[in-house]
């Protein structure tokens, strides 16, 4: 993949190698992170990131630890992974000296730009959370059981996974998943670490896309939208959400 405003670096945080693509030079910087067994190259790929003006926006996507270009060593699931996710990324935000920035997350990395955002003004100015899930119901615990074992996915599903990892690690980091959302409805009530947060947040503005039901706390920001949705699997394939990030004042 080649492109003048796109290259692919890594940086040592905590010493661990985190993986990342930088796409852009302008004065607006963003953060993107992946969902949950993904990568980079598979949730915020160039194809993406064109869609925004290279001239005014400085790109910055992390493979978070465990996924993508940053393992070994392997992800390790807990109820907890966002949170200490959210220490790894703005270390990487602070070396790069790329603040303030938006925090954009995509599915589990929702969860992480939310944590992000708990670091005020000063560091992110604004955070989009694309299917967004702070919470989980006992049904939704069950069905999540249904999801667990890939091996029953249909193969144009697993598809876009297996391009970036192995059966073996997507099988196994699929499971762990599907376990810490039970974890989470037995240890803390349904509600993710994130979730807590929410009501203390008071970043000018915050965008939800897609699962506003599973949100159950509203942030203090002065511009709060919601945006449902009801399809889509990858963000690959809902590149026209990237052109209403800007309308927030990105």
């Amino acid at each position: 993949m080649t492109h003048s405003e796109y290259s692919e670096h890594f940086a040592e945080i905590d010493g661990q190698k985190i993986g990342y693509s930088k796409y852009g030079h302008g004065a607006t910087n963003m953060l993107t992170i992946c969902g949950g067994v993904g990568c980079y190259a598979k949730d915020w790929p160039l194809s993406t990131l064109e869609h925004f003006d290279p001239e005014k926006y400085t790109i910055i996507s992390i493979d978070p630890p465990g996924y993508g270009k940053s393992r070994p060593p392997e992800r390790v699931q807990n109820v907890f992974r966002c949170q200490k996710d959210a220490v790894i990324c703005m270390k990487l935000m602070e070396q790069l000296e790329l603040l303030p920035f938006t925090a954009v997350g995509w599915s589990e990395g929702s969860r992480t730009a939310l944590h992000l955002a708990a670091n005020g003004i000063q560091k992110i100015n604004r955070c989009v959370a694309m299917a967004a899930t702070t919470r989980i119901e006992k049904r939704a615990v069950e069905v999540t059981k249904g999801m667990k074992n890939t091996d029953l996915w249909l193969p144009a599903d697993r598809e876009p996974y297996l391009k970036h990892c192995s059966n073996e690690f997507f099988k196994k980091q699929w499971a762990d998943i599907m376990d810490t959302a039970e974890e989470c409805y037995n240890m803390l009530g349904g509600r993710f670490p994130c979730d807590a947060s929410l009501a203390e947040n008071h970043l000018s503005s915050v965008a939800f896309e897609w699962r506003t039901r599973l949100v159950s706390r509203r942030p203090k920001g002065n511009n709060v939208s919601y945006k449902g949705r009801q399809n889509g699997d990858t963000i690959t394939r809902r590149t026209r959400f990237s052109p209403q990030i800007p309308e927030m004042g990105c």
